[in-house]
């Protein structure tokens, strides 16, 4: 298994190095919208894919206050779609 350095104290392990087909799709289509703003069923497919393919607990940042999280998070998820299926 491949880790990424996230920072000096934790490291992240990605679970798999591509997406399964109904997740491409998904993460396909939340990268097509052409918002800046995220709606709640995005909000979750952001956290149950980071939990999945990144082996953590389900955790659901502030959206105020959790947004350099989740920008963190959707950059590591396109990484892993950058892979292809």
């Amino acid at each position: 298994m491949e880790q990424i350095k996230i920072n000096k104290k934790m490291k992240k392990t990605i679970k798999k190095h591509h997406l399964s087909r109904s997740d491409y799709r998904d993460w396909e289509a939340f990268r097509n919208a052409k918002t800046n703003t995220i709606t709640h069923d995005e909000y979750v497919l952001i956290c149950t894919l980071h939990s999945d393919y990144y082996e953590h607990k389900m955790y659901r940042p502030s959206k105020c206050c959790g947004q350099k999280t989740l920008n963190k998070w959707v950059k590591e998820l396109n990484e892993i779609y950058d892979n292809g299926l």
